[in-house]
């Protein structure tokens, strides 16, 4: 896998996060107090700027909601 592909694939992660997020009509800060993880660290995965543990990723999914997806 390219590094364009691994920054895309963490983009799209990002966006998926928001639209599950403001589907629930969450903001940022309350994401992240429900998740225990800080407001910026949410942003900037949302953002596609940091890579995301499978671990805090499921933690995000529970909050919003959904289920992560392997293979």
């Amino acid at each position: 896998m390219t590094q364009l592909q691994i920054e895309n694939n963490r983009i799209r992660i990002g966006q998926r996060i928001i639209e599950l997020r403001e589907a629930k009509g969450l903001t940022q800060g309350e994401l992240a107090a429900a998740t225990g993880y800080l407001q910026t660290n949410i942003s900037r995965i949302e953002k596609g700027k940091v890579n995301v543990s499978l671990d805090i990723l499921a933690r995000i999914v529970e909050v919003l909601g959904a289920s992560v997806e392997i293979i």
